[in-house]
């Protein structure tokens, strides 16, 4: 009996350890965030190349099995690598592609709508003076008005030629070359699929009972084909309609029409706010040229978005995602109010996965109770 309560003490000795360590380490890491925050900086710049060769391995998966279904090769090993060459000479292509066509126009246009926007600014504060009585506005506020726009156009233009600018850009260089080493490391990570995927297996098994063990491979495998068809069906549409207004602007702003178009095709991978976000800039843009062609272009990007969600929105929105307008909207504004533009890329795929976990929780709550889910529908 002795022996048994001192097990039961000891165990509750360790228990109040662990917990008194906990606090103390707690405590610690917030007496010295910025200690912490650089550690885990550091560890995540470290971690880049091999987390980005997982995400572009799970991405590329996609392209991968459809290029194996397709090969009439017997040895699945050989068929695996042609598939992986295949898929990977597909994306360096499209990689040079957008650096050697689309990055140096799109530079170029910057460039110039830089060197046109003081002349297109002076030309608009003369517009809008000699139309001023006529709307009853006073001189003196369109003047306040275009002093304060060129003050906030120089701070601009000092920020880009600030040391600030230089770090950011030395930034996202080191991070572009994690993500180019990231993108080498995934080749061996997709040829492989297959046994990381039965480690990790194994380590969901060793830390879970069975059915918890099931349940969680079932709900992750159903995340998962939630996360692939969102993220290439965007991509998808993206394209088209980055192709559809780069077409379109051929005739009415050439100079400006790959910038235009690249903003457009990059702002529609956010959901509701996106065609907006593309529209205003492309908008403004084209105001400094002429009046005529910036409203014709918000009349294409509205013809545009409305035949977009009639036709491939709703098949990403309700046959993959069935998740109601109100919670899309509530996800976009709370998963970019704490990520920026990646929370409002993907902001609405974890709302998906989270409403589907909670539909089936609450599914089975109901049916132990014995209480049919059919009856409240």
């Amino acid at each position: 009996m002795r022996s048994g309560y001192k097990k039961k003490a000891d165990y509750l000795c360790l228990k109040i350890f662990r917990c008194f360590l906990l606090c103390f380490l707690i405590a610690l890491a917030l007496l010295n965030l910025s200690a912490v925050a650089d550690g885990l900086a550091f560890i995540f710049s470290l971690l880049l190349p091999f987390l980005a060769a997982f995400i572009f391995a799970y991405l590329l998966f996609v392209p991968m099995r459809f290029f194996e279904k397709r090969l009439r090769i017997s040895r699945p090993k050989k068929r695996r690598a042609c598939a992986v060459t295949l898929v990977y000479a597909l994306v360096f292509a499209i990689t040079g592609a957008m650096l050697f066509c689309v990055l140096p126009p799109t530079a170029k246009a910057l460039l110039r709508l830089s060197d046109a926007l003081p002349d297109a600014f002076a030309r608009l504060q003369e517009e809008a003076i000699h139309r001023a009585p006529s709307f009853g506005v006073s001189v003196q506020n369109i003047n306040a008005f275009f002093a304060w726009l060129n003050a906030r156009l120089a701070e601009l233009g000092d920020y880009f030629s600030s040391d600030v600018l230089r770090e950011r850009l030395t930034g996202a260089g080191k991070t572009v070359f994690s993500l180019a080493f990231g993108l080498f490391l995934s080749i061996y990570v997709l040829y492989d699929r297959e046994k990381f995927l039965r480690g990790f297996k194994k380590i969901t098994f060793a830390t879970l009972k069975k059915q918890r063990a099931l349940r969680f491979l079932h709900f992750f495998l159903y995340a998962s084909d939630i996360f692939l068809k969102y993220v290439w069906v965007s991509l998808l549409d993206s394209a088209i309609i980055f192709g559809a207004t780069l077409v379109f602007l051929l005739f009415f702003s050439p100079s400006y029409a790959l910038l235009i178009a690249v903003i457009v095709g990059l702002t529609n991978l956010i959901p509701f706010f996106g065609p907006v976000l593309g529209a205003i800039p492309g908008f403004l843009i084209l105001l400094t040229e002429s009046l005529p062609a910036a409203l014709w272009f918000l009349a294409f990007i509205t013809l545009l978005q409305a035949a977009d969600g009639n036709i491939i929105l709703p098949k990403i929105l309700k046959a993959h995602t069935k998740a109601p307008a109100f919670l899309i909207i509530f996800a976009l504004c709370f998963g970019g109010g704490l990520f920026g533009v990646w929370g409002l890329v993907f902001s609405l795929p974890v709302c998906c996965v989270l409403l589907a976990w909670l539909r089936s929780a609450v599914t089975k709550k109901l049916r132990s109770r014995k209480i049919d889910p059919a009856w409240y529908e």
